[in-house]
């Protein structure tokens, strides 16, 4: 199939799809003349690479498993990266939980400041 109805298909731009080639995310793409020409496997790997991005995956961490360049099932490949991603994220969670907790207590010292005085300084010379 031709790229506009891969596009169609898969969700992807035209120039996301011609990007992925030129990646070498997608490979063994045939030619009719001078138009490329899809199979049903591309437009599966198309689908996953959308998808991934969407989970924030980078096209970089894609390249070893729609390549085949990693030895073990790219299923398996995919596992992996799904568990560092959620790992990432739980760390990342914490981060922006410890980072609200804070601002929510420098935020009353400065309410409590202000009510107090209106020319407050805080201790840390605010």
């Amino acid at each position: 199939m031709y790229i506009g109805e891969v596009s169609n298909q898969t969700g992807a731009s035209v120039k996301a799809i011609r990007f992925y080639e030129e990646l070498g995310l997608l490979t063994g793409v045939g030619r009719s003349g001078r138009y490329r020409v899809y199979t049903d496997t591309h437009v599966l790997l198309i689908r996953l690479i959308v998808k991934a991005k969407e989970q924030g995956f980078k096209l970089a961490e894609l390249k070893a498993v729609v390549t085949g360049n990693d030895v073990r099932e790219p299923w398996f490949h995919v596992l992996e990266m799904i568990e560092q991603k959620q790992q990432a994220l739980s760390e990342e969670i914490l981060l922006k939980q410890n980072q609200q907790k804070a601002l929510s207590e420098y935020r009353a010292q400065i309410q409590s400041c202000l009510s107090d005085n209106p020319q407050c300084q805080l201790e840390d010379g605010i």
